[in-house]
């Protein structure tokens, strides 16, 4: 549509800060963000393909409707609500911080993000929505996690060996 094409016609024009736009599938940028030529290009190529922006939009949607539903069921959990591809879980009511539940995912080789960093107290997780075996996947080990296990170790690095003469 003619969103596209003027932000098209713009970010193609510029080295400079990004500006918040929409443009085909409600695709945007933020405010003042530089971005790269890969970046820009790939927001380009993906705005020449709006049924795919489209069809992403609605898998991700899907998604993160499906895992709030199954957050929503346990105990102790207080997911809020997102229209991102992410979903903020407050965590306080199960007696595990944040950074439990992170190490905990990331020995199930699993990566979430413990919102700290942000000024949130140690009682807030981030997960991104993915595909659906990620998804599946996330909901048993943070069930796991908030239960406190069990866990496999984590694997060893394989370090090749030689023989001592």
């Amino acid at each position: 549509g003619e969103a596209g094409r003027g932000v098209e016609m713009w970010v193609r024009g510029g080295e400079g800060p990004a500006v918040r736009a929409r443009g085909a599938g409600g695709l945007r940028w933020g405010i003042a963000v530089r971005l790269s030529r890969v970046a820009r290009g790939a927001g380009l190529a993906a705005m020449d393909h709006p049924e795919e922006l489209e069809a992403r939009r609605d898998v991700i949607s899907g998604e993160r409707r499906r895992g709030m539903a199954a957050l929503l069921t346990r105990d102790g959990l207080r997911p809020f609500r997102s229209e991102g591809n992410f979903i903020l879980i407050d965590v306080s009511g199960t007696g595990r911080t944040s950074d439990d539940i992170v190490a905990f995912a990331r020995n199930e080789s699993m990566l979430l993000r413990a919102m700290t960093a942000h000024r949130l107290r140690d009682a807030f997780v981030r997960v991104t929505i993915g595909t659906v075996n990620q998804n599946d996947r996330f909901l048993v080990v943070f069930a796991l996690a908030i239960a406190g296990g069990p866990q496999q170790p984590p694997p060893s690095p394989s370090i090749p060996t030689t023989p001592s003469r």
